[in-house]
């Protein structure tokens, strides 16, 4: 039996090959990347996530002057798992993290008075917003954390200061963490939790 000037033996042999070399190279790839992430210095992976973690959103922007009248004020914290232990303890799987900051109302502006991000042990990573910024009506603005970024740890989290006008409503902060580990996807959704409200001006940070 052939097909075309090939015995058929010849050609199952030669799509044989051709499968091995193909999933050599596959292999090949995966190993070069995982390689190739391990060996990222810590101080490439920083600069890069710090330009991301900054919302490049034209709709949330810096207030010309100061913040209007607050009706209300609050401080939300969110917890963030930036890394996550698999089995006993012997593998971390690293999560992107996006804090999402929902302006619930359809009629008036939230103002982000501050955004902090810390890590498991309580340190001040970064500072991301340290003045007032606008969300629109409906609108949302995020941050994002890339996985190759384990800085924050287990238990790492954000505190978020903002305050509505009167007639606003409270807005919804959650922080999204997605990644993979082998095959398998990990998807987590955490939910801000206020800690600490006020009427008028948002309550400040704690020690102030």
């Amino acid at each position: 039996m052939k097909i075309g000037e090939l015995k058929f033996g010849t050609f199952l042999r030669l799509w044989a090959v051709g499968v091995i070399v193909f999933a050599s190279w596959g292999a090949a790839m995966v190993l070069v990347l995982q390689w190739a992430e391990r060996t990222w210095p810590p101080e490439d992976r920083r600069q890069i996530a710090e330009a991301e973690l900054r919302p490049d959103l034209a709709h949330f922007r810096p207030l010309d002057g100061p913040p209007p009248p607050a009706a209300r004020g609050g401080v939300t914290y969110v917890p963030v798992y930036s890394t996550l232990y698999i089995g006993d303890r012997e593998v971390q799987a690293g999560l992107a993290v996006t804090l999402s900051l929902r302006n619930t109302s359809p009629d008036h502006e939230l103002v982000v008075h501050r955004v902090d991000y810390y890590d498991t042990a309580g340190t001040l990573l970064l500072r991301l917003a340290d003045r007032p910024h606008a969300v629109p009506a409906m609108a949302t603005a995020e941050f994002f954390i890339d996985r190759r970024d384990p800085a924050g740890g287990p238990g790492a989290n954000y505190l978020v200061e903002w305050s509505i006008p009167e007639g606003g409503t409270d807005p919804l902060i959650e922080t999204v963490m997605v990644g993979r580990l082998r095959n398998a996807g990990i998807t987590l959704v955490g939910r801000g939790l206020v800690t600490a409200t006020g009427d008028g001006a948002a309550p400040g940070r704690p020690g102030e």
